[in-house]
């Protein structure tokens, strides 16, 4: 989409800025273990770092979870979209804990026992 090679985090952070030029709000480009890029118009790149390391055991469906815990903090409107994206970054690891796609997504109580505050 960029025509930049994604061999770093610097490389997705180049990458993120050019789509920035693109047209879109915010560009978020998930890097497994090491967390995600967030670009938003006017606010400098960032690397988002995550909150924990996990073992993860399968990372089948972990994008998807990051998605859908995305949308649900970005439908609440309580966040910032780094809030929103962290949260939706530590949720995500904690899927890749078990096996499987939808077998992987956690439940709010399953959330709650590793992020008592995630949900505030």
């Amino acid at each position: 989409m960029t025509g930049i090679p994604q061999h770093s985090i610097e490389d997705a952070m180049k990458a993120a800025s050019k789509m920035l030029t693109m047209g879109p709000e915010h560009v978020i480009i998930t890097l497994g273990s090491k967390g995600c890029v967030l670009a938003s118009k006017g606010e400098l790149v960032e690397h988002i770092v995550p909150v924990k390391k996990v073992a993860a055991v399968d990372t089948t469906g972990a994008d998807d979870c990051f998605c859908g815990s995305l949308a649900y903090f970005i439908a609440q409107g309580k966040l910032s979209m780094r809030e929103a994206v962290a949260k939706s970054s530590a949720i995500s690891a904690l899927s890749t804990q078990k096996v499987g796609a939808q077998s992987s997504y956690l439940t709010r109580e399953e959330i709650l026992r590793e992020y008592p505050y995630i949900f505030e």
